[in-house]
Formats: C-alpha cells, structure tokens, sequence
C-alpha cells in the first residue's frame, strides 16, 4: 500500500469504534447520496439500486447499476459480476467501485462523471483493489486476516 493512502486511512482510523466514527452524520450523508443517486440516473439513463439497509457494517450504503443497458436484473443472474457499484464507508466520506470499468465498458465514460461528482461534493475515492492490504490501523484486529476493505467498506 502506497504510504500516502495508508496515512489517509489511519486519518479517519478511530480506537474502539469499527462500525461508524463518533461524528458520524448518516442524515447528512443520505440527503447527500440522494442528490448522487438523481444526477447518476440522469446521466446513465436507468434506474440504480440502492441499498442502504446496512447493519454491523463500516459502510452505509451501496448503489448498484448493471455493466449493460440490456441486462435484466429479474431475468438474468444475480451476480454480481452483472454490476458496478459504488460503496460508501461510514468513515471520512471514503468511497470505492466494485468492478472498476475498463474504458470498454458501456457506462465508462458516465462512471467518471460520477466520481468527479462525489469528488466535488467532499467524498474521497480509493482504488478498490488497495484495499486489500492487510489492516494495521489503531484498533487491534478481532480476526486474522483482516484488511482495509473490511475497515472501511464491509460488513463486520
């Protein structure tokens, strides 16, 4: 992990408190995603899903939209490999994409714009696949093998 990204996460990083930090502003942050969630459907030109049902978790709520403009959530499978999504942690307004699109992808361009969006409104996007590495925060890990993403983006 790059020293710079690890110094940003031990930032937002709170001793004893794994599930949200003890300023955390969940209305704040939900008006704020409903504002995301309308300027991404304006620009993808479809529905997204959100879920923000989310309980003993380090985030708050996921929107997911389908790789395709042909994919039918009801007819086709239920993986989520059919999906992008954007993940948002209870910490420090940090957000991530699961299955980063390549420049091949339908919504490319459109994903971009969103990122920029959530970048403007204060939110700090981290590259999925750096958090992978291996915790080594302020809180002493409550399981071997725990990770960044689990800190910040997963159920606990």
């Amino acid at each position: 992990m790059r020293q710079e990204l690890r110094d940003l996460l031990l930032s937002f990083d709170e001793k004893d408190n794994w599930e949200f930090p003890a300023d955390f502003e969940w209305e704040k942050l939900s008006q704020l995603l409903k504002e995301f969630i309308k300027y991404c459907e304006s620009i993808l030109d479809l529905k997204v899903k959100l879920d923000d049902d989310i309980q003993d978790a380090s985030f708050f709520a996921s929107i997911e939209f389908p790789v395709d403009k042909n994919y039918n959530r009801e007819k086709d499978s239920k993986s989520t490999l059919n999906h992008i999504y954007f993940q948002f942690s209870n910490f420090g307004k940090l957000f991530t994409l699961g299955h980063n699109p390549d420049a091949e992808n339908q919504y490319y361009k459109e994903i971009l714009k969103c990122k920029e969006y959530l970048k403007e409104k204060g939110f700090i996007y981290i590259e999925n696949i750096e958090l992978d590495a291996p915790y080594d925060g302020v809180n002493e890990p409550y399981e071997e093998g725990l990770t960044w993403r689990i800190r910040y983006f997963d159920y606990l």
